[in-house]
């Protein structure tokens, strides 16, 4: 019996021995899964950082760009603003030149027709130079048409271009804000 004691109790410390053994074994592997996990909490914090800075950025760039469109369409309409502006003064100096010079058409003709000159040429003088002109002046105002057309599809071209870029922005906002449950 001695014997068999002695052998069972062989047996229950090489059991016990083979059980601490595991427990240690266990407790190293849990604490190196813990390790990882923490590891892990790091990185994810980190991304979910990140991902926030981008949003930010891409809002900034959003409004950036927005505020940019503002100013094109801001500084096209000082152009043309200055565009009228500047034809209207180029049409009062017309007015003005022409004022002056039917002012001083009498004076020419009666120079010329104390130096010898006819009727006809009196008339045609009187005739031709205010023919001129008005020619002028209808070129000027054809291109002033011309100018203020094509500034306006200018800015009716960047609204739209604005109008599609805010489009694109809501959508990727929503997009990103309620993503869909089939991707």
């Amino acid at each position: 019996m001695a014997k068999l004691c002695k052998a069972e109790d062989q047996g229950s410390r090489e059991l016990l021995s083979y059980y601490r053994e595991r427990v240690h074994e266990n407790q190293q592997e849990r604490e190196v899964w813990f390790e990882r996990l923490g590891a892990l909490r790091i990185s994810q914090e980190d991304y979910h950082k990140q991902e926030w800075g981008l949003k930010k950025r891409n809002e900034e760039v959003a409004e950036l760009q927005k505020e940019l469109g503002d100013c094109r369409i801001a500084l096209l309409e000082a152009k043309d603003t200055e565009f009228r502006q500047r034809c209207a003064i180029d049409e009062l100096q017309m007015k003005q030149e022409i004022s002056s010079s039917t002012k001083k058409l009498p004076g020419k003709v009666a120079a010329t027709s104390k130096v010898g000159g006819s009727r006809e040429r009196k008339k045609k003088t009187k005739a031709q130079e205010p023919h001129s002109f008005r020619a002028e002046a209808e070129s000027l105002r054809k291109l002033l048409a011309e100018q203020k057309t094509l500034y306006e599809k200018e800015v009716a071209g960047l609204k739209e271009e604005r109008r599609a870029r805010e489009e694109e922005m809501r959508i990727k906002f929503v997009d990103r804000t309620f993503p869909s449950s089939t991707g």
